[in-house]
């Protein structure tokens, strides 16, 4: 039983920890300010009236902007208004603007479906504009309504797109409130570690602003609150105490109410977590009081009547069998009322969570009170409604199993209790999943510390080498002038010994020239070992070569190219390898692979023979086809040739790659396209610059040979290829080269750049300018990896 209370509470906190953010706009906006219109909407009024077209539009969107701080209604009226409009005008940015606004009213309404249809409606419009900024905007907001609906994966992918987006243009508060929003989902889904990184670092740009404003004070509040709940829950109740009562100094500054409710709940969840269910009520209840004082009947009300009846709810079942407290039942009654509440509130706001945790609560009280069919009823709407969230599940099936029990229906609590097992063992996991990771962040940050602490040492050694050495010259010096005064003194002696003088000197000289004799033998045989060495070399070279795709093939196959092909060494980890190919459809295929063995020189050539090798052997023989089937089998043979039965150590070698397959002829099904471009990749991305655009396709983060992921398959990706676009594959190589006048690496992004500037060129003079900004670029430093870029024209 214990179990069950705090796994329930814990399965609403996650839930709850990062969705009242979403709500913090229209808490401090629209609710924070009185009833009326300003001297700005009256102007705007005024010009309306007489306005015409598109600017009319622009207008009824400022009346929006003006009207969400003020009424909700009237935000959704205008909006509608200038839809239908710019609808008719044709008028792409006010169509954008006005789905957006309308989406952003039912959102204040807290009724998230509508708000997310009309967000989806906008995202269209706003992508076809090409504004950055405001497609970051529409991006943050789809993403809020996902955070609503407990969709943690599809609000994390739209919160990461828009945050970088926000980076790129350089908006440190709209990257805050990105960082703030990140924080939110990974405290969903119960990452706190990660939560608390992104947390902190939204507060820090948050302070950095130096802003003074209402607004502004109110975003850096929601931070300590945000980062207050996730100490509580990671335990350190100390930490957060001191950012939940940072939050309440700014909001009793402000005079703002709402914030001291999202406060005093706080700090009510930290004695919840103690034990301490009695001191965590009184805060809870304070919250409520200054709720209902302010009329604010949003998300944070919800929580607030979930937190009541959670802490009513374990104070009645600790004490349960306690002679002393008798008000156990009273307690029950008072949970069932406040989850009943809860209810009400969240079917409102559509907001599915809350439906399904108050459910869970409620049959919970009601198979404490005896009521054993209510209790069903409500645990099973609690699992029908979010079957995906495994804390809800959990708790679900076990009152569930105790209710059948105590009615003994045994059939019905063993056929529950097993999937109560089943799904107990299945969040066992994802919590030891979670712990390790979180071990795996410490590890990395003790990691970062002694290396920081053997630079240091080392800074220290090489400056105690460096006194050793002006000793040791100084050393030298004495030792020499005390020989060359000996030396002195024996010149005197040997003028006197002339004649036996001679005769030693010629005798050490014949010893000389019969040593230089040796020496030049010597060096004879190591020229010619050395040549020997060398000439193997190049004769693998010309196997090496032998086996890359020729030019004969590629100009067969493809309607413009280049190679750039640019080896450390003599020979090279770094291959093109292609070959055509006939699948079942009769259509013939022309397969490109632009590989990266571990290594270079000798090391890297084996093991680009040994991959070329495998790919032969996987198309040509086994009649595989398919890139990310190619790739699985390939790497499979890699580490089975690698790694056989009776070996001591495990090797990790192979290769990054990207494997595409090209179908010049079949049309692509359902699209405009006049190729279809199928490929897996292997940590090597491929660019695709299509109407002066780049698109990176993006490659698994799995290597082709043995790693901790070598069992998960690689992933097929299907591009619809027009003509003009251009294609490009390439080794790391090139970005990691060191040069310029810091001697930096060139790196990725400016490679893009530059293939975004001499794409539209003709294939031959591309690669010259790509061979000459890096050999410019690299200057006197060292090749420090073999390159290799190929181009494709479509």
């Amino acid at each position: 039983m214990k179990k069950f209370i705090y796994l329930l509470y814990f399965s609403l906190l996650r839930i709850r920890l990062f969705s009242f953010f979403v709500f913090y706009l229209s808490l401090f906006s629209a609710k924070g300010f009185p009833q009326q219109t300003t001297p700005k909407i009256d102007s705007i009024q005024t010009v309306l009236a007489a306005a015409k077209a598109n600017h009319k539009v622009d207008l009824l969107i400022d009346l929006c902007k003006e009207y969400r701080n003020i009424d909700y209604e009237k935000t959704l009226k205008y909006a509608q208004q200038a839809n239908t409009l710019a609808e008719q005008l044709g008028y792409t940015h006010g169509i954008a603007n006005s789905y957006m606004y309308i989406g952003l009213a039912y959102h204040d309404m807290e009724k998230i479906a509508h708000a997310q249809e009309f967000y989806f409606k906008a995202k269209p419009f706003f992508e076809s504009l090409k504004d950055k900024k405001e497609i970051a905007t529409i991006y943050n907001c789809i993403g809020n309504t996902y955070i609503n609906q407990g969709n943690y994966k599809k609000a994390l992918e739209y919160h990461l797109k828009a945050l970088s987006l926000r980076e790129e243009f350089g908006d440190k508060k709209a990257i805050a409130n990105s960082y703030n929003n990140i924080g939110n989902i990974y405290s969903g889904m119960a990452n706190y570690l990660k939560a608390l990184t992104y947390h902190l670092k939204s507060l820090k740009i948050k302070e950095e602003q130096n802003d003074t404003t209402p607004a502004w004070q109110h975003v850096i509040a929601m931070s300590y609150i945000n980062i207050g709940r996730i100490y509580s829950t990671l335990g350190n109740f100390s930490r957060a105490e001191e950012c939940f009562l940072s939050a309440l100094k700014i909001y009793k500054h402000l005079n703002e109410k709402l914030g001291e409710v999202l406060v005093y709940n706080g700090v009510g969840g930290i004695y919840e977590q103690k034990q301490d269910e009695s001191n965590a009520i009184i805060y809870y209840l304070k919250a409520l009081k200054i709720a209902k004082e302010v009329n604010e009947k949003g998300g944070e009300v919800t929580n607030n009547y979930h937190q009541l009846s959670n802490a009513y709810y374990k104070r009645a079942v600790k004490n349960k069998n306690n002679p002393a407290y008798h008000t156990s039942n009273e307690d029950y009654r008072t949970a069932l009322d406040y989850a009943i509440l809860a209810l009400e509130l969240s079917r409102y706001q559509e907001y599915t969570s809350g439906v399904a945790t108050s459910n869970a609560y409620i049959g919970n009280v009601y198979r404490q009170l005896g009521k054993y069919d209510s209790a069903i009823t409500y645990l099973n709407k609690a699992m029908e409604l979010r079957s995906d969230v495994k804390g809800i599940r959990w708790t679900s099936f076990e009152g569930l199993y105790l209710t059948y029990k105590e009615q003994k229906k045994y059939k019905e609590a063993f056929d529950t209790y097993q999937q109560y097992v089943e799904l107990k063992d299945s969040l066992v996991n994802t919590q030891n999943a979670l712990k390790i990771e979180q071990m795996g962040a410490s590890f990395e940050e003790e990691k970062k510390e002694k290396e920081r602490e053997l630079m240091k040492k080392m800074v220290e050694d090489k400056h105690q080498l460096e006194i050793q050495k002006q000793r040791t010259i100084l050393i030298s010096v004495i030792i020499g002038l005390f020989f060359f005064l000996i030396f002195s003194v024996f010149i005197y002696r040997s003028y006197r010994q002339k004649q036996k003088a001679n005769i030693i000197i010629t005798q050490q000289k014949a010893k000389v020239e019969n040593a230089y004799k040796i020496i030049e033998q010597q060096k004879k045989i190591v020229e010619e070992h050395n040549k020997d060495i060398t000439d193997s070399i190049n004769y693998a070279k010309r196997i090496q070569t032998a086996l890359l795709a020729s030019d004969t093939l590629f100009k067969k196959n493809l309607p413009g190219y280049f190679v750039l092909y640019k080896p450390k060494d003599i020979v090279s980890g770094d291959f093109y390898w292609a070959t055509e190919v006939i699948p079942a459809n009769d259509n013939k295929q022309f397969l490109l692979c632009t590989g990266d063995c571990t290594g270079h020189g000798v090391p890297g050539a084996f093991m680009s023979l040994l991959n070329i090798s495998k790919l032969n052997e996987t198309i040509n023989e086994k009649q595989i086809a398919r890139p990310d089937l190619i790739l699985n089998n390939v790497r499979e043979e890699i580490v089975k040739a690698l790694n056989p039965e009776n070996a001591t150590e495990a090797c990790n070698d192979g290769m990054d790659c990207t494997l595409l397959a090209f179908d010049f002829n079949s049309p692509f099904e359902g699209g405009k396209g006049d190729v279809i471009l199928t490929y897996s990749a292997a940590n090597n991305p491929i660019y695709i610059i299509r109407n002066k655009e780049l698109i990176i396709g993006k490659a698994d983060k799995i290597p082709v040979g043995k790693s901790l992921r070598e069992k998960e398959p690689f992933t097929l990706q299907t591009i619809e290829l027009f003509k003009g676009d251009t294609i490009y594959t390439l080794t790391d190589g090139y970005a990691d080269q060191f040069g310029g006048k810091q001697g930096k690496k060139f790196k990725y992004k400016q490679l893009e750049e530059l293939l975004l500037a001499c794409h539209d060129k003709p294939m031959i003079e591309q690669k010259k300018i790509l061979n000459e900004t890096i050999e410019q670029w690299k200057g006197s430093h060292e090749q420090v990896d073999d390159m290799l870029i190929i181009g494709i024209q479509i």
